[in-house]
């Protein structure tokens, strides 16, 4: 068995080597090729990864190149870890960032879309190598960051061989185990997020639920990643989170520790790598590697002593040495060898990865959004494991936009869309009342009702609460939510499909329908004519038709006379900029909601000089 690293000139290069040379005879592979386009660095890194691997594995066939054509070839796996444009590179997006008062980060911060942009068309260069000249079916494990976000691009490019490998969570279970003395994976989680930034739902011992005692242990915060968060925070939220939730949480924080601090994280790495780099330039690695892993234990202790020191305040003290010949926990490679083990073996194997959103295992997303998340490999698949109810507030952070909580057809109750913290001013009164009257009133007295006014204002707000007021008081009620665009794009699956009829009958069929954004079918003849009948029929059924746009009926400039009729023959209600007074009871609600600490003066500033703008999105801007 082939497998083969492209970016195997990384400074990180000897880790892979270790955890794939300890395991190549095992997992028979046979054959190991480490590429990079970098021949000094990989000349430096790439020959010290062949000495760790010819001393724990010497009938291993380890070769190195610069072609990437060849290193893929007849590959069975291959694994990416690439740092387009450069340690520097990195430095530059992190201050743009920075100088903008935003928080640069090459994983969850701006800089980490950057490098991306930067690694995503050199990713689907390796990705063409290895669809032309890999075994059939191949698998490509990613490390490149930010993981999840370019596993999903290459994946909606048509490479559906590959899976992302963030090994933060995986690593934070090792370290549990140490603390409380577990063997090797002991512990059972059920992990899920995107792109670095997940939660543990749970972490079992022997069937035993331990988060509890995890988040209470003051132990756990000296030891472990959870040094990077408030012990009282996660006591109160009483789920683990993973190291990188630390720029979410405290994103402010965050950016005024690395603009007081000498330097970046990407400076720090970059000066460290290249005196390293230089310095073992210098060495033989063939003639003297002992020599060679002084320098690079000297330099990498202090890369993992001032991990997230500028950004958090917490710094190690530790020694550091790579020590090829003590057991390998799986770091780096852990998660990709897992799944090549398991697949190879035909054995059963829990591993987090990046993959795609089968299955619904996050009911809220789509199933081809890329989640990090709990997998099982068996016979050779990676599945990820259904989650079950996520918290709101972790809901809130995977979509990041209220919107997208209500896919179409939803019906989710929760408590921050009711009707009784929705902040009302003279500005939205009206249509507040209107949508209160609609979800207690079984009359039909106002339908249609159709509500407009600018984005941002509350709209979906008050759809949302109408479902939460009718599904309490009435659990048998058909109710059905959709945006404009979505009714047009399923009408047009239906023609497809050559289900129309039921297209039709789910809709007709329905007790509320609420649309939002109906000003999308406007323009689109078909889907005018569909909705038409549907409206047509639902009314004289005396079904309640609701619907939000963000401008009334007469202005919506390509709506058919017809519609424009029907929509107005209701009750319109608009919804309008709230006033001074208004936008600061938004923000004061909005913050403490968030748990976002602003001055007065602040919230007073943002009100007198914003006047139509999305406040929730200001707050987390903020």
């Amino acid at each position: 068995m082939k497998l083969a690293v492209i970016g195997g000139g990384g400074v990180r290069s000897m880790f892979l080597a270790k955890s794939i040379a300890g395991r190549a005879e095992k997992m028979g592979i046979t054959d190991l090729v480490f590429m990079d386009n970098n021949e000094k660095k990989l000349n430096i890194y790439g020959k010290m990864a062949r000495e760790v691997s010819r001393r724990l594995c010497p009938a291993l066939n380890f070769t190195l190149t610069t072609d990437g054509k060849e290193a893929v070839t007849d590959a069975d796996f291959v694994i990416t870890t690439i740092r387009a444009g450069g340690d520097r590179m990195r430095c530059r997006d992190e201050r743009i960032a920075l100088d903008l008062g935003i928080l640069g980060q090459e994983t969850t911060g701006a800089a980490g879309f950057s490098f991306a942009m930067r690694s995503i068309p050199a990713l689907k260069e390796d990705c063409e190598l290895v669809k032309k000249y890999a075994k059939p079916n191949a698998m490509v494990f990613n490390f490149t960051n930010p993981a999840g976000v370019v596993s999903q691009t290459l994946r909606d490019m048509g490479y559906d061989f590959t899976y992302g490998i963030c090994d933060a969570p995986s690593g934070m279970l090792r370290r549990f185990e140490e603390l409380y003395g577990y063997p090797e994976n002991h512990l059972d989680a059920l992990c899920y997020g995107l792109n670095h930034l997940s939660f543990f739902k749970y972490i079992k011992a022997d069937g035993v639920d331990i988060t509890s005692r995890i988040v209470s242990d003051d132990e756990a915060y000296k030891n472990t990643d959870l040094r990077y968060f408030d012990k009282e925070f996660l006591m109160r939220k009483q789920y683990v989170s993973n190291e990188y939730m630390y720029y979410f949480y405290n994103r402010e924080k965050a950016v005024e520790n690395i603009l007081n601090a000498p330097m970046t994280r990407g400076e720090q790495i970059a000066e460290i790598n290249e005196k390293m780099t230089e310095a073992l330039s210098n060495i033989d690695i063939e003639s003297d590697f002992e020599k060679a892993l002084e320098i690079f234990d000297y330099y990498y202790g202090l890369r993992e002593n001032s991990y997230m020191a500028s950004e958090t305040g917490e710094k190690r003290n530790s020694t550091w040495h790579f020590d090829m010949y003590a057991p390998d926990d799986g770091g780096y490679a852990g998660v990709a060898l897992g799944i090549i083990d398991a697949k190879n073996m035909q054995t059963d194997k829990k591993v987090i990865a990046c993959v795609p959103n089968d299955n619904n295992a996050i009911d809220f997303l789509k199933e081809t959004d890329t989640v990090e998340i709990s997998c099982e490999v068996k016979n050779g698949k990676v599945t990820p494991i259904q989650i079950g109810e996520v918290p709101f507030e972790n809901k809130e952070i995977i979509v990041n936009d209220e919107d997208d909580l209500f896919p179409a057809e939803s019906v989710m109750s929760n408590s921050d869309y009711t009707f009784e913290n929705f902040i009302v001013g003279s500005s939205n009164k009206f249509a507040h009342s209107a949508c209160i009257a609609v979800a207690r009133n079984n009359t039909c007295e106002y339908n249609p009702l159709f509500i407009y006014g600018p984005s941002g204002l509350g709209k979906t707000h008050l759809l949302n609460a109408i479902i939460n007021e009718l599904s309490e008081n009435n659990p048998q009620v058909s109710i059905i939510y959709i945006k404009g665009d979505q009714f047009t794009n399923q009408m047009i699956e239906s023609i497809a499909a050559g289900t129309q009829s039921e297209f039709r009958k789910k809709y007709r069929k329905a007790d509320v329908l609420l649309i939002d954004d109906i000003q999308f079918i406007a323009g689109k003849e078909s889907t005018q004519e569909e909705f038409f009948h549907t409206f047509n029929e639902l009314y004289e059924d005396n079904k309640q038709i609701i619907m939000t746009s963000d401008r009334p009926p007469k202005d919506i400039k390509t709506l058919e006379d017809r519609l424009k009729t029907r929509f107005e023959s209701g009750l319109i209600a608009d919804i309008q900029p709230p006033d001074f007074e208004l936008r600061i009871a938004i923000l004061k609600n909005k913050s403490k909601k968030m748990n976002v600490k602003i001055p007065d003066s602040v919230l007073t500033f943002i009100a007198e000089n914003l006047k139509n703008f999305d406040l929730c999105t200001i707050i987390k801007i903020y």
